[in-house]
């Protein structure tokens, strides 16, 4: 019988066991009238395979962003911290360090990313700091380019989902008309009076591995 695909067969395995099916049934003469049956199968795995390609594709390309993004939030707030330590002789009793951080500076950047934006934009919405407002335009722009970058990943989840269902249609296809193929390599087995295995012959299948015997250890 033919092997059965799921969302767990990757598409090289598929592809594998279509060609050989093909090859086997242009190959024999019994057979050959069906080659027709399989015509369609490398097409759909050739277009499933370039629409993942170009999804991966975008899909990287939005990690390398967010990553550069988070990069340059990090960069300017610790440009913010760095400017702000020397306005105020490095005091971190300072009331006014108080107001912007809580910790060390190397731990300020290491947060969740999250925890961090929160912080960023609270200080945008209620710090006057003189300092802060040298930087108010590019810690602005360095927190939405992080949100902007977030909300493409989420978008980027939902797509994911729909190729993983997309993969289990695709599997479900081929293998029902890998099936119908065995189903009229029976009749024509049937029919002719050919052995009863000859529909599977048709059909790749992984070898059984042997296992090898220890050899005798010499003493």
């Amino acid at each position: 019988m033919p092997r059965q695909f799921d969302e767990t067969t990757t598409l090289a395995d598929m592809e594998s066991s279509c060609i050989f099916t093909i090859a086997a049934v242009t190959a024999d003469p019994a057979a050959s009238a069906l080659a027709e049956r399989t015509q369609a199968w490398l097409p759909l795995l050739d277009a499933e395979r370039e629409l993942t390609r170009q999804e991966h594709l975008a899909e990287v390309t939005l990690r390398a962003q967010h990553h550069l993004a988070h990069w340059h939030l990090d960069e300017t707030c610790n440009d913010f911290g760095n400017h702000l330590l020397l306005a105020l002789a490095k005091d971190t009793s300072n009331p006014r360090w108080r107001a912007h951080f809580d910790q060390r500076l190397s731990s300020f950047v290491r947060q969740p990313l999250h925890a961090q934006m929160l912080k960023v934009k609270s200080w945008l919405s209620a710090s006057s700091d003189p300092v802060l407002e040298t930087f108010r335009e590019r810690l602005s722009s360095t927190v939405s380019a992080v949100e902007s970058s977030l909300a493409k990943l989420e978008e980027r989840r939902l797509i994911t989902a729909a190729r993983h269902q997309r993969r289990i249609q695709l599997a479900e296809k081929l293998t029902a008309e890998r099936d119908a193929l065995h189903d009229e390599l029976s009749s024509i087995a049937r029919e002719k009076g050919l052995d009863r295995n000859w529909p599977n012959a048709f059909f790749y299948v992984e070898p059984r591995r042997t296992k090898v015997k220890d050899e005798p250890s010499e003493d």
